[in-house]
């Protein structure tokens, strides 16, 4: 069963009635359970129109576990909205009820209808507040809409991205296959990458880290964006010899050895391993040095999964990084600037390959 994780609200009254009922109808739907709920909070409205700014709400957090589809699950959940007399005709009006699919089961879903993780849940109180109360981690991922509307917002938005698809590295290459290529389907993949930015905005500056697919990882995304680049400037800072790596040939030997996602593991949770620096010092290294090379309003820096799945962890945008969520070609982290110099994060999940490499056995 599929965990899906639901907000309600209400500011009509009976408001304590409205969101039993609906309690009560998500525990009815087929294949459905609801597993844990939250205490109700009482918050002031937020973005409501002025007529209706004294309505408070009362807010819950709904845990349920079903066997439905994200959408199916969606789309029932609509239609308690409006078994409970839920009226659209304002935006942002007065709602007997509200309910808001935060997240299901860490799906990223981006479609006219429903874009999953909620794609505003950690900017609301009412909802990390609950779920904070239930012992309740939510993964900051996100798909690339989310970059379209920070950018939409005036905000600046640098992506740390993973290369695309490259051949298999020799084991025994002690330059972790500095000189590979892209494979045809990693040319395509980025070409892709950049069609789903494109018109975002004209100001992008792209950086790679120096290995040759991570400079045409970033060749090939400009290509899909349209932007014209002459040449990509590259900064090992960003790859290599970021602020993560002590000793690059002692992770080398760790990558050779057939235990790396082992003891990449260790390094994540425990926070320390050969080869690497401290990670919570490192992550904020890394995160400073990157936004202050950052100049333009989209920033596309192509780096390396193990530099992502640390930044992720130390920056807990994910809780825990494993072989099923670690980052897969074309996946980045954003680091969201806003203009009065505030930062937000999210990791972006491209959607583009499936496994942890995206070749399969082949990687």
């Amino acid at each position: 069963m599929t965990r899906a994780i639901v907000s309600l609200g209400s500011n009509l009254e009976p408001r304590t009635v409205y969101l039993a009922r609906a309690r009560a109808a998500l525990a009815a739907l087929p294949e459905t359970r609801v597993v844990a709920a939250s205490s109700v909070l009482e918050t002031e409205p937020v973005d409501v129109p002025d007529a209706y700014a004294d309505l408070a709400f009362l807010n819950q957090v709904v845990v349920c576990e079903t066997d439905l589809g994200a959408q199916d699950f969606a789309r029932r959940m609509h239609a308690i909205e409006d078994a409970l007399g839920r009226v659209r005709t304002v935006r942002n009006g007065p709602r007997t009820i509200d309910l808001d699919l935060v997240d299901f089961g860490g799906l990223v879903l981006e479609t006219p209808e429903l874009t999953l993780p909620h794609p505003r849940a950690h900017e609301r109180d009412f909802v990390m507040r609950p779920l904070a109360e239930l012992g309740l981690a939510l993964n900051r991922e996100v798909g690339p809409g989310f970059v379209r509307d920070q950018l939409a917002r005036g905000n600046r938005v640098l992506l740390v991205v993973r290369h695309s698809e490259r051949p298999k590295i020799d084991g025994e290459d002690k330059t972790f296959g500095a000189a590979l290529p892209l494979t045809p389907e990693g040319e395509r993949l980025c070409l892709a990458y950049g069609r789903l930015l494109k018109g975002a905005t004209d100001d992008v500056q792209f950086r790679a880290s120096p290995l040759r697919r991570t400079v045409l990882t970033a060749q090939f995304i400009a290509k899909g964006l349209g932007s014209k680049v002459s040449e990509i400037p590259t900064d090992a800072a960003i790859g290599n010899g970021s602020a993560f790596i002590a000793d690059e040939l002692q992770v080398w030997e760790l990558f050779r050895d057939g235990r790396f996602f082992e003891k990449m593991g260790d390094y994540l949770e425990r926070g320390t391993q050969v080869g690497f620096n401290a990670l919570g010092p490192s992550t904020k290294a890394f995160e400073d040095y990157c936004v202050s090379q950052f100049t333009g309003r989209l920033g596309v820096f192509t780096s390396h999964d193990v530099y992502l799945a640390a930044y992720a962890k130390g920056s807990g945008i994910l809780a825990s990084v494993t072989k099923d969520n670690w980052p897969r070609f074309l996946d980045a982290i954003a680091i969201v600037i806003r203009p009065d110099g505030s930062r937000d994060r999210a990791f972006v999940r491209a959607g583009l390959t499936d496994g942890i490499c995206g070749v399969g056995a082949k990687a």
